[in-house]
């Protein structure tokens, strides 16, 4: 009788390890399974649903610790000519090599998306002002340097860029209605430039890197 119970217990013990194994993998695969849905399969950073998300948080820290915070609309310039003129599937590594780009700013303080065809998005905080318009101008800059030669040879690429920073209490759409509104004025002013809109709704065009360094 001894020995049959502490076999019982035995069987016990190990069915209940197996089934705390199970319940992790089962954790583990919901976890994969929710950052995947919000993962943009082409390029692999956030789609506009993962972003909404964090964006939101990040805003709302932003303005518990009163830190500014400003989101950034890139938008690849003339990027259907390329579907055109090259195929789809090169125009699928321009968005990526532009991806891998943009992903390089990833921190706590700083998330990439991709939020639908040839449009990204970052959203950053600590930043304003002129130090803001640098980093955009940063941004525009590093874009235009990307190599795509392997897929479209020696043609370049650029971006028009849409700056806006968050009021004190701007939520995520509203503040991308402001940043969709200064990526206009890029694209009306000549495009391969960023504007920006102040947080007192001033709309301001952000020059070259070299005279924003003079």
């Amino acid at each position: 009788a001894a020995w049959q119970t502490l076999w019982l217990a035995m069987a016990a013990t190990r069915r209940l390890a197996d089934l705390r194994r199970e319940r992790d993998h089962a954790r583990a695969a919901e976890a994969r399974a929710h950052e995947l849905a919000r993962r943009d399969p082409l390029t692999g950073l956030r789609n506009r649903r993962g972003f909404i998300e964090v964006a939101e948080f990040m805003l709302e820290a932003a303005r518990n610790e009163a830190m500014p915070a400003a989101l950034l609309l890139v938008d690849v310039d003339r990027f259907k000519s390329v579907n055109d003129q090259h195929g789809h599937e090169a125009g699928d590594a321009v968005l990526c090599t532009i991806a891998r780009r943009l992903a390089r700013w990833e921190g706590p303080l700083c998330k990439a998306a991709r939020l639908g065809g040839e449009e990204f998005a970052l959203l950053i905080s600590g930043l304003e002002g002129y130090a803001l318009a640098h980093f955009a101008e940063n941004v525009r800059a590093e874009i235009d340097a990307c190599d795509h030669r392997d897929a479209i040879g020696e043609r370049r690429v650029t971006a028009s860029i849409g700056v806006a920073e968050a009021g004190s209490g701007s939520d995520f759409q509203q503040l991308y209605r402001v940043a969709d509104q200064a990526l206009y004025d890029a694209k009306r002013g000549g495009r391969d430039q960023v504007s920006l809109r102040t947080r007192d709704g001033l709309s301001m065009p952000v020059a070259g890197l070299d005279r924003l360094q003079a």
